[in-house]
């Protein structure tokens, strides 16, 4: 297996460095580079998704908070030994029960919690990137580009093939273009 991946390796050095391929390739491919990341928190769009998910997070911590100091009180009752003298034992008992419940509980909202966060941040990351694919599209027909890509899959590009202030400026256009025809309706 280890052998294979060295002579496919080997093969498409080889067909890399060959004259056909190079006269293949254009001589000056057109490109931009995209910094996602950028997009997400300097443009409209991008503020704006992360308000909503600050304010699902907000809303789902409230809830478990609120759980948690109920859960608090049971557990400060049931640790107090004058207030457990006083109740009958089917009192006490239920106590136990509410324990056992609010914690039942808590783990299910702590397993809802971490999944509606996960879904809501999936969904806003596609949102934005459908946004900066847009704009990327607009920026690279503007300027004749032939590709645009996340900065994240080159390690090393000259800072003259960066093209994301120009997309967040096409993504706020197209936020404010949005935006009107949702006021007109």
């Amino acid at each position: 297996m280890k052998r294979l991946s060295l002579l496919t390796l080997s093969a498409l050095a080889l067909i890399g460095t060959s004259p056909s391929f190079a006269a293949a390739l254009p001589e000056k491919a057109s490109i931009g580079i995209v910094n996602f990341t950028k997009c997400i928190t300097d443009s409209t769009y991008g503020k704006q998704e992360q308000t909503n998910f600050e304010n699902v997070r907000t809303q789902l911590n409230k809830t478990l908070e609120d759980l948690e100091k109920q859960l608090g009180e049971t557990q400060n009752k049931l640790s107090n030994q004058e207030i457990l003298d006083s109740l009958s034992p089917e009192a006490e008992k239920e106590l136990h029960a509410k324990l056992k419940s609010l914690n039942d509980e808590m783990g299910r909202y702590q397993a809802q919690y971490s999944q509606i966060l996960q879904q809501a941040n999936m969904q806003i990351v596609q949102k934005i990137m459908s946004q900066i694919q847009k704009a990327s599209d607009q920026v690279a027909k503007k300027h004749s580009l032939e590709v645009v890509l996340n900065k994240d899959v080159a390690f090393f590009f000259a800072p003259s093939l960066d093209v994301t202030d120009e997309v967040i400026v096409q993504m706020n256009q197209n936020y404010d273009a949005n935006s009107a025809k949702g006021d007109k309706k």
